[in-house]
């Protein structure tokens, strides 16, 4: 949606809405404060007005043509934003509040409560970029890979991707608007979706490589559950970071998780047990990936350690962070796996691929 406005000047002005950021294209792309709407936004501590230039005093005016001037993101204390962006009771100073979509952007370049929140996940999108780009031209075909395989790969490392830019841009926007926080939010959610299906692509086919039925039924199984639980989640009731929807959440998507220790048990019987060398290699790497997910999950949760010292670790260390880190790392410890996985099917290919 566009929208056009005249500033003092009779010069006209267009913004439009995307995603539920209201953008004003003209100060998104020169970042001047004289493009800023005519409705300017003024933050004084917790109290939040929008002023319009033709309905104000001169000395409202002046504090916001002040404020506009400058540009300058403030950081707030958990008791002067909005009830939506108190969402870790923890963690007392360095929130963004109400910001306009170029100042969001611009907000990537200060130190806030969210600057790790936002830099670990983007930085992991990219990275999952270059090892897409690094497997498809150097590390598949060392190994004689099949177009498939460049298909499968790229496909985990694409959904990775999907993953850690939806986190990182929730983390960038939340502190826009009311709506936009629930929008995002809805993206951050379906990024797991896509992270777990990422995780699971690759695992079936190349454990059942050679039983394609299985490969298949097992597939058909995760998409089923993971629309399922997406389509809950995105109830527009659930959109929101209250303690019951948090923890509703976690398990839903710990569920989807740990549902892959099923096929994995069936993986293990069809390899005849511990006693076949591949299950001896292979299954310490799916325990070593639970272990990650373990431990993310219990940072996510008990907060801790900003529980134990609030205001010591808004920075810098808080237990966001530490699971975003852990997600990322789960997700390279899984590419790195899968990738030897496949290495051991190149060399010990099928007979013949059955279907049973």
């Amino acid at each position: 949606m566009a929208t056009q406005f005249a500033d003092d000047g009779g010069s006209a002005k267009s913004s439009f809405v995307i995603l539920d950021l209201e953008v004003d294209a003209d100060s998104l792309l020169s970042s001047s404060p004289s493009s800023l709407s005519p409705c300017l936004l003024c933050c004084c501590g917790r109290h939040m007005m929008m002023v319009d230039r033709k309905k104000t005093n001169n000395k409202e005016e002046n504090n916001c043509k002040s404020i506009s001037k400058n540009e300058e993101i403030s950081l707030y204390r958990d008791h002067e934003i909005p009830d939506f962006l108190r969402i870790n009771r923890y963690i007392v100073r360095g929130y963004r509040s109400l910001l306009p979509v170029h100042l969001c952007l611009k907000s990537l370049f200060i130190w806030s409560n969210e600057t790790i929140n936002i830099w670990s996940h983007l930085l992991g999108c990219l990275i999952f970029a270059v090892l897409l780009m690094y497997d498809n031209v150097y590390a598949i075909p060392k190994i004689s890979g099949s177009f498939m395989d460049h298909i499968i790969c790229s496909i985990s490392l694409i959904c990775f991707q999907i993953c850690m830019i939806s986190s990182a841009s929730y983390h960038v926007f939340y502190c826009h608007s009311p709506k936009a926080n629930i929008r995002w939010l809805a993206i951050d959610l379906s990024g797991i979706i896509f992270g777990l299906m990422g995780c699971y692509i690759p695992g079936v086919h190349y454990s059942f490589y050679c039983l394609v039925e299985w490969e298949r039924i097992y597939m058909i199984i995760i998409v089923i559950l993971s629309v399922i639980i997406l389509s809950i989640q995105l109830k527009p009731k659930r959109l929101n970071n209250s303690l019951t929807f948090t923890l509703s959440r976690v398990l839903m998507y710990s569920c989807l998780a740990i549902y892959g220790i099923i096929p994995a048990a069936h993986w293990i019987y069809l390899n005849g047990g511990w006693e076949n060398k591949v299950v001896q290699v292979f299954v310490p790497k799916i325990v070593v990936m639970y272990l990650i997910g373990v431990g993310a999950v219990f940072f996510y949760l008990s907060q801790v350690p900003e529980r134990l010292a609030p205001g010591i670790f808004d920075i810098v260390g808080a237990s966001h962070q530490i699971w975003h880190i852990f997600i990322f790392s789960s997700l390279v410890w899984w590419r790195k796996s899968y990738m030897e996985l496949l290495d051991y099917r190149l060399q010990y290919p099928c007979v013949h691929k059955a279907s049973t």
